[in-house]
């Protein structure tokens, strides 16, 4: 088609085309899905987190900053490359009949001292973050605040989650559902509301 379409390159064939892109440096790739989610506040935001690691490396331990991320952990395998000898035998991810089903995976990831806490579950919902901020404050006993920098997604700033922390300090605009209420409901009041877990939710730039 390039060769029909630049008909005044004279080729005299695909390989004579092919040369010609080599030493144009163009290559044949396969496209990318992106979206673009420009924020206003982004350098704010990167500063922000700057200044939080920076005052936990220098508090000695009294400020703790932690990165935090969720992920899908499936089943059984998926397809990727691997090594193997040479010859028609590929490596093999092997099945089973069962249902792929995932469970989930939440970190957070210490800045200073490197050190992970986890928590695995069949779903991450309001109850399981929860209990996972308890976990935090459990592994940092000692600490004067706890900040969890983490993406914007919904549940981390879901009222029922919030309202087992100790008042937010959070100078930004936070995303949040139309459909949700902005107050906790009783259901989770009544277990965490006297929590005031000192920890602070940090937003990254999106």
């Amino acid at each position: 088609m390039l060769r029909e379409t630049c008909d005044w390159r004279r080729l005299a064939g695909d390989a004579s085309l092919a040369a010609l892109l080599a030493r144009l440096g163009i290559h044949y790739k396969r496209g990318r899905d992106y979206l673009h989610s420009p924020d206003p506040d982004y350098p704010a935001k990167r500063e922000r987190v700057a200044q939080i690691v920076a005052a936990a490396r220098a508090s000695a331990g009294r400020l703790v900053a932690l990165y935090l991320e969720e992920l899908p952990d499936y089943r059984q395998p998926t397809l990727a490359r691997a090594y193997a000898a040479t010859g028609a035998a590929q490596p093999l991810a092997q099945r089973r009949h069962q249902a792929n089903t995932a469970t989930r995976v939440i970190g957070a990831l210490n800045v200073v001292e490197a050190r992970v806490s986890y928590r695995q579950a069949s779903r991450l919902g309001i109850r399981q973050l929860v209990a996972f901020h308890q976990q935090l404050r459990a592994d940092y006993p000692a600490a004067e605040r706890l900040f969890l920098i983490e993406d914007h997604g919904p549940i981390h700033f879901h009222p029922d989650v919030l309202v087992a922390l100790e008042e937010q300090e959070n100078p930004f605009p936070l995303y949040r559902p139309r459909h949700w209420a902005l107050a906790p409901s009783p259901q989770a009041v009544k277990p965490w509301g006297e929590l005031h877990l000192p920890i602070q939710l940090v937003p990254l730039p999106t």
